[in-house]
């Protein structure tokens, strides 16, 4: 163990033994990993701000594209410029009719069910 502060042993005299008992103080004792911690916790705590302020600056950021994207801020320029992919066969029209069609195709028939004639 490293001692940063000068080892000063405190000497107390234990009941049934003939000699003091010497014992580093407790300031002594603090080990390294907890003096490093406080040495080093008001440099954490300000990360620890700079991560929040940071998580709540993205969740913003998170809602206001999801605001535009609903208003379709977004999309408006790519609209303007490529009309021929959101219309006639690529519409979303077309799209839900097409899987309307699928759904139908693949859907099996209905089996119906004999009754059982009661005696």
């Amino acid at each position: 163990m490293i001692w940063v502060q000068p080892y000063v042993p405190v000497a107390e005299a234990q009941p049934g033994h003939p000699w003091p008992v010497v014992r580093p103080s407790r300031r002594d004792v603090k080990s390294p990993l907890a003096r490093y911690a406080h040495r080093h916790s008001p440099h954490a705590d300000r990360i620890e701000q700079q991560v929040n302020n940071a998580l709540a600056r993205v969740n913003n950021l998170t809602q206001s594209i999801l605001a535009k994207a609903f208003r379709g801020e977004l999309t408006e320029q790519w609209r303007k410029d490529n009309p021929e992919l959101i219309s006639g066969e690529n519409s979303a029209e077309a799209l839900l009719e097409r899987i309307k069609a699928e759904r139908a195709a693949i859907k099996p028939a209905k089996k119906t069910r004999k009754r059982k004639a009661s005696a």
